[in-house]
């Protein structure tokens, strides 16, 4: 990452990924007796078929949970029934086992169409067809009745749903014009607790997703406009103060925007135009400006939902049997239309070796990813605020950072990197980038790094508390030589735990304004374990320090010469002999470790 000024204190499955994930589909077919049928499948692997006789079956969403579970809407649709019969049930796929949660109630037309969790709790909404053959708003929570729209003549449909703190939000159309069912006569709105909170009345449309981001609220999905439907983008906030308030249009032909989701401070939207062009549009939180990030006709012109993590961006096509992974095209064995995608990262429990490095990028070089580590918060959130550690794309450039935001309250919270192991024969240091935002509401005996001393038990929110810690350094100590706003360097020596396993804890804690900002995690060798190795070695490095060769004295034989950098990288291998010269004209001036044999060296290259 590019950064502003370094001031240095002392003191890482499936096809075409690279790390474990586990990829979940669903698609959609129709049989010869014209019934629609679906697969949900893992891997590759077929691991459910709702298909027979009797019902037509959809996928309505499904979204991966706990443990690798995988929870999902079934709706069914009895063969040659009237609406009133059809009924939608939560199911979940947890291993070989496919169980119903829940059922909606018979007799009633309930159709669910999108999927939320909190605390355990999960929603559901959708619509439910009334007596005067008309739709109605419906949201379910365990599989009881938490909203139910009032039958007053008035067309009302809930498609996207989101849950935040206890409050639930949700978005679709509502018609103002009575008995009238034509989507050009509703108007995008969204809902809080079932009570309307904002709409966009200014033109019709349709809100089909629906995604909150601190105190805003950004819903994606169609309006009207002269005679054509248009891929939106709306805004709005979580305290009802701001009507529903369209940002863009993704195109002025023919449009639709389908599914959104949030990664790293960026909002990402899937979106189709007129039959020839499908992609995803950005927009950075803090700009409001919606942008094409990426499009994918070549392989497809339709669009389906979006999944977004540290590894890229995911998206379906409603017409292909394939998905789409930062719009290119990944193939599976799956041989049917692929609707929906839910991508689960399996917290990794390997322990990493030295060098660790951790940048929060998407697709980088890291050692682990950000699914890797984990978040532990010792209160709740407040109501509209971040106050939770979590990756954000600093710059608005994809540039990206971790950061643990305020709320109007005291609030803390715990990152907490993977196992890493220093060997016995070791020293280690630690260091990172550490950004504060408004220093001025640090809170004494707030922000530090702390050591666990790993064990091998997983991390759970339930055992957390149990693992001792122990603070290797404190914010209270450097807070006033660190230069507010700009990105700072810290380096903490690790010499006390040579031979151990650890994770390093980054606990925020503050309030009001209060942001820290962590990037550029690293463990690496510290050349103090190498010095004190050439203290006691008969071999020796010269010329040191070197332009543009060196050679070594002191062993009898040809051997395999291994040259790292500060951080640990192997940046060059040669077979030499007693004295032989070593080129290093290509290596950048620093400092550098030189194995050979049993002893490393060091020695410095300049310019």
């Amino acid at each position: 990452m590019k950064r502003q000024l370094l001031i240095t204190l002392s003191v890482l499955a499936f096809t075409g990924i690279g790390t474990a994930q586990d990829i979940w589909l669903g698609t959609s077919q129709t049989d010869s007796n014209g019934k629609n049928f679906y697969t949900l499948s893992k891997n590759g692997t077929v691991m459910q078929t709702h298909h027979d006789a009797n019902n037509s079956y959809e996928m309505t969403n499904m979204i991966a949970v706990r443990n690798g579970d995988v929870y999902y809407l079934n709706h069914l649709m009895p063969v040659g029934s009237d609406p009133m019969q059809q009924r939608t049930e939560v199911r979940i796929q947890s291993g070989d086992d496919n169980t119903a949660v829940f059922n909606c109630p018979a007799d009633q037309g309930i159709h669910l169409k999108d999927l939320a969790f909190e605390s355990g709790d999960i929603y559901a909404c959708g619509s439910f067809h009334g007596s005067d053959d008309l739709d109605y708003a419906y949201i379910t929570k365990n599989g009881e009745v938490f909203y139910q729209s009032e039958q007053n003549s008035y067309y009302c449909d809930m498609h996207g749903i989101t849950v935040c703190e206890g409050d639930v939000f949700t978005c679709g159309g509502r018609s103002f014009t009575a008995g009238a069912s034509d989507e050009t006569s509703f108007y995008p709105q969204v809902w809080k607790n079932g009570s309307p909170l904002a709409v966009a009345n200014d033109n019709h449309g349709v809100a089909y997703d629906i995604a909150i981001y601190g105190p805003e609220i950004f819903v994606c999905g169609k309006v009207f406009i002269g005679g054509v439907w248009k891929g939106a983008l709306w805004i709005t906030t979580s305290d009802g103060a701001h009507p529903l308030v369209m940002m863009d249009v993704v195109s002025n032909d023919e449009s639709v925007c389908k599914s959104l989701t949030f990664d790293g401070g960026n909002v990402y939207v899937s979106y189709e135009v007129n039959g020839i062009e499908s992609g995803v549009w950005k927009c950075n939180v803090g700009n409001y400006t919606p942008a094409k990030h990426f499009t994918y006709s070549a392989h497809c012109a339709s669009c389906g939902n979006i999944v977004a993590n540290s590894h890229g961006i995911y998206t379906t096509a409603d017409d292909e049997a394939k998905y789409f992974l930062n719009g290119e095209a990944v193939d599976t064995p799956i041989e049917a239309p692929i609707h929906k995608i839910a991508v689960h990262c399996p917290r990794q429990n390997t322990v990493c070796e030295l060098p660790f490095k951790e940048t929060f990028e998407t697709n980088d070089d890291a050692t682990f990813r950000w699914e890797d580590w984990f978040t532990y918060d010792y209160d709740n959130s407040n109501s509209g605020y971040k106050s939770y550690w979590h990756r954000v794309d600093y710059s608005g450039n994809e540039e990206y950072a971790v950061m643990h935001g305020y709320g109007a309250t005291m609030q803390g919270g715990d990152l907490c990197s993977p196992a890493i192991r220093i060997p016995s024969d070791m020293y280690a240091k630690l260091g990172f980038l550490t950004l504060v935002e408004y220093p001025e509401y640090y809170e004494d005996g707030g922000s530090s790094v702390w050591i666990i001393e790993d064990d091998g038990t997983p991390l759970t929110n339930d055992n957390y508390s149990d693992f001792p810690k122990t603070e290797i350094w404190s914010m209270d100590n450097v807070i006033g030589t660190l230069d507010p706003n700009s990105w700072n360097r810290v380096e903490i020596d690790l010499s006390e735990y040579k031979g151990k396993t650890i994770r390093v804890v980054f606990r925020y804690e503050g309030k009001d304004a209060h942001k820290w900002f962590i990037d550029e995690v690293e463990v690496w060798r510290d050349s103090y374990d190498v010095l004190e190795e050439n203290a006691s070695a008969a071999m020796f490095v010269y010329p040191n320090p070197a332009t543009g060769s060196i050679s070594i004295d002191g062993f009898g034989t040809a051997s395999e010469v291994r040259i790292y950098n500060v951080i640990g990288e192997l940046v060059k291998v040669v077979d030499a002999k007693p004295n032989q010269e070593i080129g290093i004209s290509e290596l950048a001036a620093g400092v550098y470790m030189l194995r050979c044999g049993n002893t490393t060296l060091r020695f410095v290259k300049t310019l």
